[in-house]
């Protein structure tokens, strides 16, 4: 699959990981604090997947959980459920022109598995400066 990002720039899909928000979670509700250490915990994980170590978060929208008792846990709050990763490709390079191409590891929660993108996403990757963000390298 093929995104076209900011400045017209299109990138291809290389890789694409994908798993359940919650998986593991055992008991409780998320809260807004726990839901920080989640998003830190896949960008972790992402990194440790792919060679690049810098990536771009789509920040994902919390969402309330309504519950007609007081939390004690902090505030119960939803992250869409699934998370996506996915290495992207542009065929030429960012910045550095002795380079061959550009590579750009992208972070975001949807509520369904991929494909398709959900259309809010997408719009949220044409949003993207491949220029700033994406690392360039050689074949």
């Amino acid at each position: 699959m093929n995104i076209v990002l900011k400045d017209n720039i299109e990138v291809s899909i290389r890789e694409l990981h994908q798993w359940g928000t919650y998986n593991g979670l055992l008991e409780g509700l998320p809260t807004d604090a726990s839901n920080k250490r989640t998003i830190e915990t896949v960008i972790k994980r992402a990194q440790e997947m792919s060679f690049l170590n810098d990536y771009y978060l789509i920040e994902p929208e919390q969402t309330p959980i309504k519950i007609n008792r007081p939390y004690r846990f902090g505030t119960p709050m939803s992250l869409p459920s699934t998370v996506c990763i996915a290495e992207l490709w542009h065929h030429q390079p960012a910045r550095n022109e002795d380079m061959h191409a550009s590579s750009l590891l992208v972070i975001w929660f949807q509520e369904t598995y991929c494909f398709p993108i959900e259309d809010d996403i997408l719009e949220k990757f044409k949003t993207i400066d491949w220029g700033k963000h994406a690392y360039d390298f050689e074949y």
